[in-house]
């Protein structure tokens, strides 16, 4: 078939089942943090924990990698489960929502051993992040870990997704036109026995600030001590909920600007 040589980037994740409490919670409160704190490069991706790192593959070389996914999940006998767990802002910039998914993890080192064989060179992740922003300053961290108080804690619904990156974007097109990264679905697996049992009763999210172990890459994980119980600058507005249209820009305007300059006199 016409482009089956032709290689592309592929990426494998796990994804909040649509519709769920997760996912409805975590699209909420990107909505605030775009409308209220501007974009980063982390929107320009759809919510994910990394199950692999970004992978060259055919066409042909991809769907190879599809059936063994699909073998593995068959005939897997460890849990699956995906643990919500906390918000951990970092001292890198990064703003993390930590999950355990030993399970997932495990399946994707089994993965990268069965990709080799089809000439794809996959590289595993720990799985135990999904990033909810990067390069924050502080204050607006502190901000961003606010905004996600409420999502829900404990066992959670997801799928594992493999996608095709079919164009790249960059933060100022996000800024501009609200373009973002756009990619193209090979399969999506609901994983077995992930029911969201946690969703039923959402607990407020205890956000982190201590330092965490190093599975997670340095340059994310090292975390901030605690300094201050100040509630950010940002706390008096988080009820605006309006959600914005996608593919619309939307910037912290002038006036906001000064509202907020105003309040760190």
């Amino acid at each position: 078939m016409e482009g089956t040589s032709m290689v592309s980037e592929y990426l494998c994740t796990l994804e909040p089942r649509g519709g769920s409490q997760l996912a409805r919670t975590l699209a909420m409160c990107r909505t605030r943090c775009r409308t209220h704190l501007d974009v980063d490069e982390t929107m320009l991706y759809p919510l994910h924990i990394s199950v692999t790192g970004f992978f060259s593959a055919t066409e042909e070389q991809a769907n190879g990698v599809c059936s063994v996914i699909q073998r593995l999940l068959a005939a897997w006998t460890h849990s699956l489960d995906v643990e919500v767990q906390r918000v951990v802002p970092t001292d890198t910039g990064y703003v993390l929502l930590d999950v355990t998914a030993a399970g997932i993890a495990e399946l994707a080192t089994t993965l990268a051993d069965q990709a080799r064989p089809l000439g794809v060179q996959v590289r595993p992740k720990a799985v135990r992040h999904l990033s909810l922003a990067s390069r924050r300053v502080r204050e607006e961290q502190v901000a961003i870990a606010e905004i996600h108080e409420d999502v829900p804690l404990g066992l959670c619904a997801f799928d594992l997704v493999v996608s095709q990156l079919l164009r790249r974007s960059d933060i100022d097109s996000l800024r501009a036109t609200g373009q973002v990264h756009v990619f193209r679905e090979l399969v999506r697996l609901p994983l077995p026995g992930s029911n969201g049992v946690g969703e039923a009763a959402p607990s407020r999210m205890c956000i982190g600030f201590e330092v965490q172990d190093a599975v997670t890459p340095m340059r994310k994980r090292r975390a901030y001590y605690s300094e201050t119980d100040e509630a950010p600058p940002w706390r008096w507005d988080l009820a605006d909920t309006t959600p914005i249209k996608v593919g619309v820009p939307s910037t912290l305007q002038a006036g906001d600007s000064a509202k907020v300059q105003r309040r760190n006199v």
